[in-house]
């Protein structure tokens, strides 16, 4: 697979996510398609996720609101996620725009350090963008370890 090769979600894999969604939640969620991305979310866009992707530089986390909050359905995201970004050799996972304390906690608790250039330390809090790098292996590593050697 070259590096740009991988540019969307299947529908396998939207199916699957939005199922995880469906069951964690326990209520039914609607993906629209984007050009680099999904957005599920339910009727009442009560709650939402929004995936964007840049093809195997990352993932992009850029909205997430949940109905039930502190039960672990974004920690079964993030698991789907690294899963994902290891199938298609995607080099990081990217929270966007945390503003609470408790999103700011979880990212840190998962390994997900706050980008520097889009980041800010408010009374102890960071709040901004945090990024995590997958691993990865084979042919890719290399061009993994020149974008850390850029970032």
């Amino acid at each position: 697979m070259s590096l740009f090769h991988y540019s969307s979600f299947s529908d396998p894999e939207i199916l699957e996510l939005q199922k995880l969604l469906e069951e964690r939640e326990g209520v039914p969620y609607t993906c629209e398609r984007e050009i680099s991305g999904i957005w599920l979310h339910t009727s009442d866009f009560e709650a939402e996720l929004r995936l964007l992707l840049l093809g195997q530089f990352r993932v992009t986390v850029s909205r997430v609101c949940f109905c039930r909050q502190r039960k672990g359905t974004m920690t079964a995201v993030l698991a789907w996620l690294e899963h994902f970004c290891r199938i298609h050799q995607v080099q990081s996972i990217v929270i966007q725009c945390v503003q609470t304390e408790a999103m700011a906690n979880w990212c840190q608790k998962n390994d997900f350090q706050p980008i520097p250039h889009a980041s800010i330390n408010i009374h102890g809090i960071v709040l901004g963008d945090y990024k995590k790098s997958c691993s990865l292996n084979g042919k890719n590593a290399q061009v993994r370890a020149f974008f850390l050697f850029l970032s």
